[in-house]
C-alpha cells in the first residue's frame, strides 16, 4: 500500500496527522499543496473536492478518507492502526 498525504507543513491540522505517522512510523509520501498555484490547486480539488487538508490518499483503491478531523492528542498512538484496517 502506498500512501500519499496531501498537505501543507504550516497548518495545525496537518501536523497533527504528521505528529501522528512519525510516532508509528507510517511511511507515506508528503504532497504540499499550495492553494495559490492554479496547478497544485486543481489536482489538489480533482482528489478532494470540499478543499480542506490533511487528505490521505492509497493507492490501491480505497475510498479517500478525511483523516484532520479524526487526529486528537489523546488518540495519536490508535490513529493509524483504525485508518489502515478500515479503509
Amino acid at each position: 500500500m502506498s500512501l500519499t498525504l496531501y498537505m501543507h507543513p504550516l497548518a495545525s491540522f496537518c501536523q497533527k496527522v504528521l505528529i501522528a505517522f512519525y510516532e508509528n512510523d507510517t511511511s507515506f509520501e508528503p504532497r504540499i499543496v499550495d492553494l495559490a498555484d492554479e496547478t497544485s490547486r486543481a489536482e489538489f480539488l480533482n482528489i478532494w473536492p470540499i478543499g480542506r487538508m490533511p487528505v490521505p490518499e492509497c493507492v490501491n483503491n480505497f475510498e479517500t478518507p478525511v483523516v484532520g478531523s479524526l487526529v486528537s492528542n489523546a488518540a495519536l498512538p490508535r490513529v493509524r492502526v483504525a485508518w489502515v484496517l478500515e479503509s
